[in-house]
């Protein structure tokens, strides 16, 4: 497998993970990152680059080439006073599951910096239970970038991952817009 070699200083992946991705090394293999849906190795990741989901106790519980999927659960960690989820921790969860696509898609391109440019989120309903996020966008954004490797020109995606409760209610639908850039 090839190396992921991307930005680690534009990457953010949200208000409270932001500081922490942000150190993260610049070259990630591809089994790095599907080594995240093991339990002690993305508790291990999490704890050393990504403390806040860590403190969450997010988990990645799919990833492949077309979708991802990214779990937050309800508990102390993450709960307001209203005793539903926080919504930034809905937002950073939200965040990484598109995010991890990305990530994927940069691995064994040219380096390209990925940062995000607007954020955006609907609160369908009261989170109070483990919320599951699916991010179905993984071709869109290997085409993007693709594209920005072939033509060096700066793109934009924006991505959607949809919160569903145990049931399978939207609890929120989180909306993303990464901008991909070719470093010279």
């Amino acid at each position: 497998m090839g190396l992921c070699v991307f930005d680690s200083n534009a990457l953010n992946l949200g208000a409270h993970i932001s500081n922490s991705m942000s150190q993260m090394g610049s070259n990630v293999t591809m089994n790095q990152l599907r080594s995240l849906t093991t339990s002690w190795q993305a508790k291990l990741y999490f704890l050393w680059r990504l403390p806040t989901a860590w403190w969450w106790g997010i988990r990645v519980e799919q990833l492949e080439a077309h979708q991802a999927i990214v779990s937050l659960p309800f508990n102390w960690y993450t709960k307001n006073p209203f005793r539903s989820i926080y919504f930034a921790a809905l937002v950073g969860a939200g965040e990484f599951a598109t995010g991890i696509l990305a990530l994927q898609a940069l691995c064994g391109q040219p380096s390209v910096s990925m940062l995000v440019l607007h954020q955006e989120a609907e609160f369908v309903k009261k989170a109070t239970e483990r919320v599951y996020f699916h991010c179905q966008q993984g071709e869109q954004v290997r085409q993007v970038i693709s594209d920005v490797v072939q033509s060096s020109a700066p793109k934009t995606i924006r991505m959607k991952a949809e919160a569903t409760d145990g049931s399978g209610q939207v609890v929120a639908r989180v909306y993303i817009t990464w901008s991909f850039k070719r470093k010279r």
